[in-house]
């Protein structure tokens, strides 16, 4: 028989580490999109698509409070990200402190796993909750694909009216024009009749 082969089982601290740098860099991309999204340019007055949007802030808010908040299941070691080394910064950006990363790391490599596992757990039940059916996006999309439905039939209605009264004006100028040209001939006709009564010379003679 050969030598026997021996397997060490290891944790992967570099491998995990990078995981929570995916997550940190996955948050940080949502939060600048949401940012450029609801922005608005004091300076030139300028808004951006969903400026002043209660359902885009709604998410922001929701999804920053999923991150920020501390957890409450049974069997967590570690219950807030910050234990692991991740923190606010400014901008609603989220940063990792490497040095407590790796300290959380390697004294419970498992409570740092169970931490990232149950905050996704948490992050999915309310991102489902906006993307269900009867969910906050849902609502906000139906609500503005009926604003712009009665805008377009108001559109119509107005183009309708326009067309209306466009024809108006046209028929009552058409009248005018006929009037205007019966009254020229009915000008031209009595200057001839009074040109041809008895006693009217013209005054060039």
């Amino acid at each position: 028989a050969g030598a026997p082969t021996t397997i060490n089982i290891a944790p992967d601290d570099a491998g995990m580490a990078a995981k929570v740098q995916a997550f940190v860099d996955a948050y940080n991309a949502l939060s600048a999109s949401m940012t450029k999204l609801t922005a608005f340019d004091a300076a030139s007055g300028k808004a951006s698509t969903l400026t002043g949007n209660a359902t885009a802030r709604s998410v922001e808010s929701q999804v920053r409070a999923v991150v920020g908040t501390a957890l409450t299941e049974s069997g967590l070691t570690l219950t807030a990200l910050w234990q692991a080394g991740v923190t606010f910064k400014s901008g609603n950006q989220l940063a990792v402190d490497k040095e407590k990363l790796d300290r959380a790391i390697g004294s419970g490599a498992a409570g740092v796993a169970k931490l990232f596992a149950a905050m996704g757990d948490k992050a999915d039940e309310v991102v489902g909750r906006m993307l269900a059916s009867d969910g906050a996006i849902a609502t906000a999309t139906d609500s503005a694909s009926r604003r712009i439905k009665d805008l377009e039939r108001q559109q119509d209605a107005m183009e309708l009216r326009l067309e209306r009264i466009q024809a108006r004006y046209l028929q009552q100028f058409q009248s005018l024009d006929t009037l205007l040209s019966r009254m020229s001939a009915t000008s031209t006709y009595l200057t001839q009749q009074l040109a041809n009564l008895p006693g009217v010379t013209d005054s060039g003679n």
